[in-house]
C-alpha cells in the first residue's frame, strides 16, 4: 500500500500534532503492509528537521492550506501523480481531491464544532470556516478517525455519520524527557511547591477558573495556591490573554499566578515532575495530548468533567464542573490533603492508565483503517 499523508494546515503544527507524526511516521515506514509514504506539508513545518528518516518516506512541500481549496497546487499535484497512491490520509480533518484515490481523515481539534458559543466576532468567522472545511472533510472521507468516544458520539449523533466509517484510535503514550530542566521564569524563592496546568492560551481552556479559584484559595479558604499556567497565546488570542491577567490583578492573584509561556519538553517534564497537582480545566477537548504527559509522569490530576476528559483519566483524575471555581478549589484541597499511602496508590494507578495508551496500537489500527480504505476503492474499480 503507498501512503500519502497530507498535513493540510495553514502552515502552524500543534505540540500534539508535531508528537503524533514523530511517532506514527517511522512506525508506518517499518510496516510490511506499507511500500512506500509520501509525507506532503507546508514549508513552515520543517518537518525533516524532528521527524526521523526513512527510506520509504519522501517528504515533499505543499501550500498552505486555503479555505474551500480542495484541490492540490500544481506541484502537489505532480508528487501525487508521480507517487501514484493507494489512499490519501489527511489527519487534519480537511478535504483533497485528487482523481479517485479514497481518503481517510481524522478529527483532531473539536473547538470548531461545539465551542462557537464563547467567541468574539472574528475568531467565530474562523471557527465557522473550520466547521465548515471539518464537514466536508468527514462527508468526503471514505473513513474518519476520532481521538476519543466523544467524538465518536459527536459524529454519530450530531452529523448523522454511519457507524461503519468511525475508527476510534486514541493516541499513544508520551514519554517523560530524559533530561528535565526547572523553567527559569517560575521564581527561585517561594515556588517549591506549586500546581501546574499547561495547553495554549485559548477561550475554551476555561483559565478564568484557575484565577478565580486561587482568589477563592487565599481570600476565602486561607489557604493560597501557587500555579504555573503553561503555554502561549497566537496572535488572535492576544486580547483574551489581556482580559486574563487583567482578572489576575483585579482578584489580587497576579502573584500567586506564573504565565511560563512555551515550554520545552525539558522543562514540561519538570514541571509535572515537581507540581502537587496537574490542573484540567478545559470547556472541550478531541482527546487533550497534556492528559496523556501527566499520566505518563504520574500526576495527581484535578479536572473539569467535560468530555472527553473524564474519558482520557479513565477514572484516575477527580474532576469538578466547569466554571465552578468554588468546586475546584474544593477538590484541590482534597486531593493536596491525601494521605502519603492514598497519594502512591493513586500514582500507581495513573501509571496503570497510562499503560493503556501505546503509539504501536496506534500505528496498527491507523494502518488496519488505511488498508480497509484502499481495498473498498479497489473493489469498486472495474
Amino acid at each position: 500500500m503507498r501512503v500519502a499523508i497530507l498535513n493540510l494546515t495553514g502552515s502552524g503544527i500543534s505540540g500534539g500534532y508535531k508528537r503524533y507524526l514523530q511517532n506514527v511516521l517511522p512506525l508506518f515506514a517499518e510496516d510490511p503492509r506499507i511500500t512506500a509514504v509520501l509525507c506532503a506539508s507546508p514549508r513552515a513545518f520543517n518537518i525533516e528537521e524532528w521527524v526521523t528518516s526513512h527510506p520509504k518516506i519522501r517528504f515533499v512541500e505543499c501550500r498552505p492550506f486555503r479555505f474551500l481549496r480542495h484541490r492540490p497546487d500544481a506541484e502537489l499535484e505532480k508528487e501525487l501523480g508521480a507517487f501514484a497512491p493507494d489512499v490519501i490520509f489527511v489527519p487534519v480533518a480537511r478535504h483533497l481531491r485528487f482523481r479517485d484515490v479514497p481518503t481517510v481523515t481524522m478529527i483532531q481539534n473539536m473547538a470548531p464544532l461545539v465551542s462557537g458559543a464563547w467567541s468574539g466576532l472574528r475568531e467565530f468567522a474562523a471557527l465557522a470556516a473550520q466547521w465548515l472545511e471539518t464537514r466536508i472533510a468527514v462527508h468526503k472521507a471514505v473513513k474518519v478517525i476520532a481521538m476519543s468516544d466523544f467524538v465518536r458520539q459527536f459524529l454519530l449523533k450530531e452529523w448523522g455519520v454511519p457507524k461503519k466509517k468511525i475508527r476510534l484510535i486514541y493516541f499513544g503514550n508520551s514519554k517523560p524527557a530524559e533530561a528535565p530542566r526547572r523553567p527559569p521564569v517560575i521564581p527561585a524563592a517561594g515556588w517549591d511547591d506549586f500546581l501546574f496546568t499547561a495547553g495554549s492560551v485559548e477561550q475554551y481552556r476555561g483559565l478564568e477558573d484557575v484565577i478565580l479559584c486561587a482568589a477563592h484559595a487565599r481570600t476565602v479558604a486561607g489557604r493560597p495556591l501557587k500555579i504555573v499556567i503553561g503555554g502561549s497565546a497566537r496572535k488572535a488570542m492576544m486580547t483574551y490573554f489581556a482580559r486574563l491577567k487583567a482578572l489576575a490583578e483585579k482578584m489580587g492573584v497576579a502573584e500567586d499566578l506564573c504565565w511560563a509561556g512555551q515550554l520545552s519538553a525539558e522543562e514540561m517534564t519538570w514541571c509535572y515532575n515537581n507540581c502537587s497537582i496537574f490542573l484540567m480545566t478545559s470547556r472541550v477537548e478531541s482527546f487533550a495530548v497534556v492528559v496523556l504527559e501527566a499520566l505518563a509522569h504520574g500526576c495527581q490530576c484535578v479536572s473539569s468533567d467535560t468530555p472527553p476528559l473524564p474519558e482520557a483519566f479513565g477514572g484516575t483524575a477527580v474532576h469538578y464542573p466547569p466554571g465552578d471555581h468554588v468546586e475546584l478549589a474544593h477538590k484541590i484541597f482534597t486531593v493536596l490533603d491525601r494521605a502519603p499511602a492514598e497519594k502512591q496508590a493513586i500514582r500507581e494507578k495513573v501509571m496503570a492508565r497510562n499503560a493503556d495508551f501505546s503509539w504501536p496500537a496506534t500505528a496498527e489500527r491507523t494502518i488496519e483503517t488505511l488498508l480497509e480504505a484502499a481495498n473498498r476503492a479497489a473493489v469498486r474499480k472495474p
